[in-house]
């Protein structure tokens, strides 16, 4: 009897999934058809602009075939407008330096050209956002249906009452761009890629060029490594973030799967990407730079035996003050709870209350990695004028100095006070 009502809860339960998966997809569906509405709308108003303020170039296009104006994409039609103006104003101004007085023919043809080219601009942004509009639905749409399957199969015959065929949907169907994608000589060291990111959600290009190169058993640095995240970026399923990194003096990229590739990472390779470690990182720290001193200092301290924790929790402190440490490394029963730190400019009062909260949270113990000589000067410093006569230990890691050598505390090459 217990198994009989557990079997009609799960059976309930997949049937309210399927019916809230199926007003999603209907949803989809009149999002997609009003913005594929509204291309075509723009499309045939970039046309009455051609016809209106160039008939003379749209009587060639029609005579170059019986397609006409259908045959041109409206980035090459917009072009084609501009061109044609552009062409018939300088004749214009040819004509008035021989002396035919044109100027306000002239003046009315410019402003009239300016309206007609803003307004053909206007346009094809909006058709340009259209149509990505409706290749983002159509891609929500097949993970949509996807799940829908997924939950049709596992309620099995129970759901056979609330089966039904979803108008403008086809089960297992890919979206276009996808399915052409699949047929592409690179596609499989694209998906591969694709994987890495999804299964491990790894923060930076070279992380993720790493792990990739050993799969499809190439060098991190090789053309094929490269080419392969060009052809994301450009599919629009990666995104690349530009960060400056202190410690080497040059930029660094963080990377991370946008909502398409996670999509597409469901329907081709059959798994939820992992959340990017990325995505979780920027909002703790205070710039794309501090995230990336961040990973560059727990490398180092990986490479000293520590094992270190990228997410620390907050720690309550008395008078409801809370501390967060920006890295917690743990070696032979050892917690240190790590500040990572930058030389820019910052609100004195907030760092004095930083450095109070981190006495009390520790003890006094203070453990602070830094990028260069003068980030360990300026913030060695601020801490032992802060400090002043309260009981202190510091120590240091300045990066610039690491020769990846050093083994446990011995990495901490500055220490000040303590024992």
């Amino acid at each position: 009897m217990v198994g009989d009502i557990e079997l009609e809860a799960m059976r309930q339960g997949y049937e309210t999934s399927i019916r809230q998966l199926r007003s999603m997809l209907s949803a989809r569906a009149r999002l997609q058809e009003a913005a594929e509405r509204t291309a075509a709308e723009i499309e045939e108003e970039l046309k009455r602009i051609a016809e209106a303020l160039c008939p003379g170039l749209v009587d060639d296009i029609r005579k170059e075939g019986p397609a006409g104006l259908e045959a041109f994409e409206a980035s090459e039609l917009v072009s084609d407008i501009i061109r044609d103006v552009q062409h018939r104003l300088s004749r214009l101004n040819a004509a008035e330096a021989t002396g035919r007085s044109v100027t306000e023919m002239y003046d009315d043809v410019v402003a009239e050209s300016a309206r007609w080219q803003e307004e053909a601009e206007r346009l094809r942004r909006e058709l340009n956002e259209a149509r990505a509009r409706i290749k983002q639905m159509e891609l929500r749409m097949a993970v949509l249906q996807q799940s829908l399957e997924s939950a049709q199969r596992r309620l099995g015959d129970a759901a056979a009452p609330v089966q039904q065929e979803m108008e403008g949907f086809t089960p297992g169907k890919l979206p276009e761009w996808m399915q052409k994608w699949k047929q592409e000589s690179t596609y499989e060291r694209d998906a591969a890629l694709l994987r890495v990111l999804a299964e491990t959600g790894a923060p930076r290009r070279t992380d993720v060029a790493k792990i990739f190169a050993e799969r499809i058993s190439v060098e991190p640095r090789s053309g094929s490594v490269g080419r392969a995240f060009r052809r994301a970026v450009q599919r629009g399923v990666v995104e690349l973030i530009e960060a400056q990194s202190d410690a080497r003096g040059r930029s660094g990229r963080l990377i991370r799967l946008t909502e398409q590739g996670r999509d597409a990472s469901y329907l081709l390779l059959g798994q939820k990407a992992v959340a990017s470690q990325a995505d979780e990182l920027m909002p703790r720290h205070k710039s794309t730079a501090h995230t990336l001193l961040n990973l560059e200092a727990a490398d180092v301290l990986r490479d000293a035996g520590y094992e270190v924790d990228l997410f620390p929790g907050q720690i309550e402190l008395p008078g409801d003050h809370l501390f967060v440490p920006d890295l917690v490394a743990l070696l032979d029963g050892q917690t240190l709870f790590v500040e990572v730190e930058r030389a820019v400019y910052k609100n004195k009062e907030e760092r004095n209350r930083k450095w109070a909260n981190y006495h009390t949270a520790t003890g006094g113990r203070f453990y602070v990695v830094v990028a260069d000589k003068e980030a360990f000067e300026t913030i060695k410093s601020e801490i032992l004028f802060w400090a002043g006569r309260r009981g202190l230990t510091l120590w240091m890691i300045n990066l610039s100095d690491v020769k990846g050598q050093e083994r446990g505390s011995a990495v901490w090459s500055y220490k000040r006070g303590g024992e």
